[in-house]
């Protein structure tokens, strides 16, 4: 990947990509850089821009000094290499993609873990606020290491969290006991791991033959414009959005919530629905939604439409009403993206399942995790060849500029997403399993 580099009047220096379409964008801000990346391949970055990079010195956990040196002898051209990330770095964007893209199981208060432990080794100013939200998540999970006779490796990476978090997130006695308590638990052998790794050597993703797959079809939900994990999500095809007609023609739009989410906490995201025209997605009405039991609920009226020929959904406080995807495009493209999410967690499950192999496994347990690893790549293959069918028709039905601009860039993102899926899957390593990957396979 190339890009450009340009120097603004206020000493900033900045690398764009060429092709900067991404599947996710998320941003960072660490101190004097703000990295810009696709949540889908979250080493890969799309724009990067060091303020002052005069003031830099020495190599940092941010940006390599010699990273910065080429930028600022880069300025004015074009055809410029994407800088290489910092392990460090690219552990924070993981940890934010994970946040912000995995439909699994996850824990929302060890996603906060995570950001924390990854700013801290980072150096991060923000750091201690981070640290600071994440405070109970520690003594939480030990104990539920402790109730579960839990020896895998959420034993170290917790405790590795826990020494690096940013001082005074923990009262000293309480990381003390935490820390003894963990120990305790790694005083095992690591004589497993030799054969987890013989087993990984020996995953390879097989593709199913999928056959045809059906036309567009409304009611399943723009995850894009929702908060993450909000939702129950029971598959890329599977609708969430329920729309009954009352006699005094009010619309009823439910949704089920997850098992686990807090349903005044759902209410209190300010979360509404929004009934669109079928063929021009022009919004026509909206109403603010509130919880009946696990239901998400609300009832729009002055329609005036029968809600056949309507699209409806849910969106969260700050979606852009003016970029909601409630026309055929967009909820044909709003399928695409859900298999390719579908996808891309189901490949990050299957490496957690093997980078969370217990230490106490036996060659029974290791077969079932490397089995459910195999099902897990499996399924993501399934999920990227119907992503693929899908963009194939949008290809042969929408031919507006915009359109086909949209539809390359997520073609381009498959193919990417597809070669990654014919590989390892991602157990180690700054872009590894999270410590909610790791707790999600092994103690949710």
């Amino acid at each position: 990947m190339t890009g450009a580099v340009r120097r603004d009047s206020d000493g900033t220096v900045t690398w764009q990509a060429e092709e900067r379409e991404a599947f996710m964008p998320l941003t960072v801000d660490i101190d004097q850089v703000t990295l810009t990346v696709d949540g889908a391949f979250p080493e890969r970055p799309l724009e990067l821009t060091i303020r002052d990079p005069e003031s830099l010195s020495g190599t940092t956990t941010v940006v390599d000094r010699a990273e910065v040196d080429m930028l600022r002898s880069s300025v004015g051209m074009t055809d410029v290499a994407a800088p290489t990330l910092s392990d460090a770095l690219i552990r924070l964007t993981t940890a934010k993609a994970v946040d912000l893209m995995h439909l699994g199981n996850i824990d929302d208060g060890v996603v906060l873990l995570d950001l924390a432990y990854a700013r801290a080794l980072l150096g991060d100013r923000a750091a201690a606020w981070s640290s600071a939200l994440a405070s109970s998540v520690p003594g939480r999970l030990v104990d539920e290491i402790e109730s579960a006779d839990y020896l895998g490796p959420v034993v170290a990476r917790l405790a590795d969290t826990i020494v690096a978090l940013a001082p005074g997130a923990l009262a000293a006695d309480e990381r003390e006991e935490l820390l003894a308590a963990l120990s305790a638990r790694a005083q095992r052998t690591d004589a497993a791991w030799d054969a987890v790794l013989a087993w990984q050597e020996a995953l390879i993703p097989v593709a199913a033959d999928l056959g045809s797959t059906s036309s567009v079809v409304m009611h399943v939900a723009d995850l894009r414009a929702l908060p993450p994990r909000l939702l129950r999500f029971d598959g890329p095809e599977e609708p969430e959005l329920v729309v009954r007609e009352h006699p005094d023609g009010v619309l009823e739009v439910t949704a089920r919530l997850r098992a686990d989410v807090d349903a005044d906490a759902a209410v209190a995201e300010g979360l509404f629905a929004v009934a669109a025209d079928g063929e021009s997605g022009e919004l026509l009405a909206f109403a603010p939604a509130s919880t009946r039991g696990d239901l998400l609920i609300a009832s729009v009226g002055g329609v005036g439409t029968e809600p056949g020929a309507l699209r409806c959904g849910f969106v969260g406080s700050d979606a852009d009403l003016e970029r909601l995807r409630l026309d055929p495009f967009g909820v044909a493209m709003t399928r695409v993206d859900r298999y390719f999410q579908h996808a891309w967690t189901c490949h990050r499950t299957a490496g957690a399942l093997l980078a969370g192999v217990d230490v106490a496994y036996g060659d029974k347990e290791i077969t079932g995790a490397t089995t459910a690893a195999q099902a897990e790549q499996r399924a993501a293959m399934d999920a990227v060849d119907n992503a693929r069918m899908l963009l194939r028709q949008c290809g042969r039905r929408y031919r507006g500029e915009s359109q086909i601009s949209l539809i390359a860039a997520r073609r381009r993102s498959i193919e990417v997403l597809d070669e990654r899926l014919r590989g390892p899957s991602p157990a180690d390593g700054p872009d590894g399993s999270t410590l909610a990957e790791l707790h999600m396979v092994g103690l949710r």
